[in-house]
């Protein structure tokens, strides 16, 4: 797989971008994150998380778009 970043992403960063009205707060999202999804994601191959420098790179994939729609569609 190739990456589609040469500079990764800051956990902070993306935390910051995700919604916390009503369902999570920034706190809940970075637990959530942290013991669930990336775990998941990197053992997909999806990503790459260094828990030491708390950075996320990421693949190319086809999928990827239509699931990043499909979270927006139910947080909206």
């Amino acid at each position: 797989m190739e990456s589609t970043s040469k500079n990764p992403l800051a956990r902070e960063s993306l935390i910051e971008s995700l919604p916390t009205s009503g369902a999570m707060t920034a706190d809940e999202w970075a637990l959530e994150l942290e013991h669930n999804h990336f775990p998941s994601l990197e053992d997909s191959g999806l990503i790459d998380y260094d828990a030491c420098s708390e950075t996320i790179r990421y693949y190319d994939c086809e999928l990827i778009p239509n699931v990043l729609a499909a979270i927006e569609r139910t947080t909206a």
